[in-house]
């Protein structure tokens, strides 16, 4: 495999500390050490387990604001997914009135009701016409 550089357009931001063991990954990804690549993430995955400090218990002050943002995220979905429904059913009968609409008008030009009448136009006025 030729080694390539890619372009910095992709090159992510990683956390001070990850710094050197994204690099590993990153030259065991480009040279195709499959093994050694999910090795080295499983080593930093163990790290993550180990050094685990934060405090998740259910009664825990960050997790009560976590949970409050969330319920409140999710309302506000739910609150636009109904105010979007209902503008869709709004549409929907709109257009059906538009399609009936559209459909009476055809029927009138086909039956001759509208616009194209097949009896002689008078032209001018009776008092013009040449009575030769």
């Amino acid at each position: 495999m030729p080694d390539q550089k890619s372009p910095p357009s992709e090159m992510i931001r990683v956390p001070v500390p990850l710094i050197g063991m994204v690099r590993r990954l990153s030259k065991l990804h480009r040279q195709g050490h499959t093994i050694a690549l999910l090795q080295g993430l499983e080593e930093l995955l163990g790290k993550f387990d180990s050094k685990n400090d934060i405090d998740i218990t259910a009664g825990s002050k960050s997790v009560k604001q976590l949970e409050k943002k969330l319920d409140k995220l999710e309302s506000h979905l739910a609150d636009q997914g109904s105010s979007v429904e209902t503008k869709l059913e709004a549409l929907a009968k709109l257009s059906e009135g538009i399609a009936k609409k559209m459909d009476l008008i055809e029927r009138a030009i086909t039956s001759g009701r509208l616009g194209n009448s097949k009896g002689r136009r008078q032209t001018a006025y009776p008092y013009q016409l040449s009575t030769s």
